[in-house]
């Protein structure tokens, strides 16, 4: 989105949190009956790729905190991708 302007502290810092906490996320949390939202993350940070799809009832442990962490990050401008 052209209007989100991101500041530099504020990437530094969602940067740090999903090298260290999502770079172990699983590429498809898929489940045999889809429960909830669908969601799809596709970052990529400089050389760190972050790539993972699901629904909400499969998602990461940390899923909600990735959620707040990415409010935090563009201010809290809903993204649709």
């Amino acid at each position: 989105n052209a209007d989100l302007k991101i500041e530099e502290r504020r990437l530094q810092r969602f940067y740090e949190y999903i090298t260290k906490y999502c770079s172990d996320w699983e590429k498809n949390y898929g489940q045999a009956i889809p429960d909830g939202f669908e969601w799809e993350c596709d970052i990529q940070i400089n050389d760190f790729k972050l790539k993972s799809a699901g629904f909400e009832n499969g998602a990461p442990d940390n899923f909600d905190v990735f959620l707040q962490k990415l409010t935090v990050l563009t201010t809290g401008k809903c993204l649709k991708i």
